[in-house]
């Protein structure tokens, strides 16, 4: 509880929705089956969130509020490191409820080596979930420490990335996914976890078949607004990119 005092308590769903991700990279997409890009991550947490009770994502809203963490990240953390507990045990060579052939518990994966993993044996029980969304509120807490100046989205993803390979690996935003596994970690927790946070919303919007004509009219218009305001073409994606997450995301849930 230390590192929450800490925090002047940001809204952190703003800053998931507001982070700019590419998605899984081709190694990742490759291995889940699926297209690389933020379509595949959320088609895996898509997915794996057929696996998810209500008691146990009470559990994850529950401590994620202790710990002002969306529980959208805890989701995409326990997607990409067991897929919400289905490949551990007998099916990754490891003792049940452990992965990384028997160096790492639970779903959310606490690694035996740097921590004393809690909640054996249940790997979903409230005690396993509450150390591993310590771990990451630690990193949350430094990476914001190291880069004052970055923004909370960036400050998000850079947690995710350390949350796989350190906070000593988080140096730039352009590169803080270089050493994580396949290179894309944050990038793809962060696309699961949009998915995660608001799947009701990205699944009204997605469930036609087709954009239609005005979808191709407000896209056009949005983009033709921020290309005459001076955005070059890769800011104007990521500004659409923005636009697009806050809009069919935060604002519609709220």
């Amino acid at each position: 509880t230390n590192h929450i005092a800490e925090l002047p308590m940001p809204n952190w769903t703003a800053a998931l929705l507001g982070c700019s991700t590419k998605g899984c990279g081709a190694k990742t997409a490759q291995q889940e089956g699926v297209t690389p890009g933020v379509s595949g991550s959320r088609r895996v947490m898509e997915q794996d969130l057929r696996h998810l009770t209500t008691q146990r994502s009470a559990t994850l809203q529950a401590i994620g509020q202790e710990y002002n963490i969306p529980s959208g990240i805890l989701l995409g953390l326990a997607s990409r490191e067991s897929h919400l507990g289905t490949i551990l045990g007998a099916s990754s060579g490891s003792p049940p409820g452990w992965g990384d052939h028997g160096e790492a518990f639970g779903v959310m994966q606490v690694d035996r080596r740097y921590h004393t993993p809690k909640g054996q044996p249940d790997p979903w029980s409230p005690e396993h979930i509450r150390q591993a969304s310590g771990i990451f509120n630690a990193y949350r807490a430094q990476v914001r420490e190291n880069h004052p100046d970055w923004s909370d989205s960036h400050v998000l993803q850079g947690a995710c990335c350390a949350y796989n390979a350190g906070v000593q690996n988080v140096q730039t935003i352009a590169n803080m996914d270089k050493g994580t596994t396949n290179d894309d970690y944050g990038s793809d927790v962060i696309a699961r976890a949009q998915f995660a946070q608001h799947r009701w919303a990205l699944s009204l919007v997605e469930s036609r078949p087709n954009a239609g004509f005005e979808t191709i009219k407000y896209h056009d218009a949005i983009i033709g607004v921020l290309r005459e305001a001076g955005f070059s073409i890769e800011m104007t994606a990521h500004a659409f990119a923005l636009l697009d997450a806050f809009i069919f995301g935060f604002a519609l849930q709220e």
